[in-house]
């Protein structure tokens, strides 16, 4: 039972979808996470480099794509 302020009478409330217990949870495994979430590093990397050169002019981007080069070397 839950007491309302204000209400007259008492109102019962049931919750229909509960998250599965803690327990009943099962993690993916480790090369999956490694997996995904590497291939999402490189597709950031990959879209980022794709906006900058859209967006200006390969002499001024030089310096960025040789720390992109450096920070990121195995997503080329």
């Amino acid at each position: 039972m839950i007491k309302t302020a204000g209400a007259r009478k008492d109102v019962t409330a049931f919750v229909v979808d509960l998250p599965p217990r803690y327990s009943e949870v099962v993690p993916p495994s480790y090369e999956w996470v490694l997996k995904h979430h590497y291939s999402d590093i490189k597709l950031k990397v990959l879209l980022t480099k794709k906006w900058i050169n859209s967006i200006f002019p390969i002499s001024i981007l030089k310096p960025f794509i040789y720390v992109l080069n450096k920070e990121f070397p195995k997503y080329q």
